[in-house]
């Protein structure tokens, strides 16, 4: 009953962006730098103040440390990933209108 319990919890935690989470934190500096290299820099800027505000909304800045629990880190890892997906999507569409409109950038 207790290793069922176990792999039921496991199971769970990698439902809820655990396996994300290990993914991501495997990835060398130069993958991650790949992973970003198609992005403009008013999209990360903007990813960048979103987690800013955040943090400064819980009382965290600059050199300060907080302990938070595992499954409120991975909620903030999706939601930093999703904003940063669809930033990148719109700017991509943007892209594409200005391309086929011959509009300059």
């Amino acid at each position: 009953m207790r290793g069922e319990l176990m792999r039921t919890r496991e199971t769970t935690r990698e439902a809820q962006g655990g396996g994300l989470l290990a993914y991501i934190q495997s990835l060398g500096r130069d993958n991650l730098q790949s992973l970003t290299s198609s992005i403009s820099q008013e999209v990360l800027d903007a990813m960048r103040l979103l987690i800013e505000s955040i943090l400064r909304e819980a009382d965290v800045g600059g050199d300060t440390f907080m302990e938070t629990p595992g499954v409120k880190l991975r909620e903030l890892l999706v939601w930093q990933l999703v904003t940063g997906y669809r930033l990148r999507e719109l700017e991509a569409r943007e892209e594409l209108d200005r391309a086929l409109t011959g509009e300059p950038e």
